[in-house]
């Protein structure tokens, strides 16, 4: 049986002033992907700082297991 996984990505809005790692990507709110016809084609607020050494893969249980666990 074919087990399914997620893949999670750091993505933070709080950008460093100081040099970017390789490993990161910046992506700016004035960059033609980031918005389309007004409309905002990532899904982001604001430029943001994706972290490529902050990646993680989770199995779909530990989500379901929270959803189960957690109260409204």
């Amino acid at each position: 049986m074919h087990q399914e996984e997620f893949i999670i990505l750091g993505i933070f809005s709080k950008v460093p002033t100081d040099d970017l790692s390789e490993t990161w990507v910046l992506m700016l709110d004035t960059h033609t992907d980031f918005t389309k016809t007004g409309l905002k084609k990532t899904g982001l607020k604001k430029t943001s700082l994706i972290r490529s050494d902050k990646i993680a893969t989770v199995h779909n249980s530990v989500f379901l297991q929270k959803i189960r666990n957690s109260t409204i």
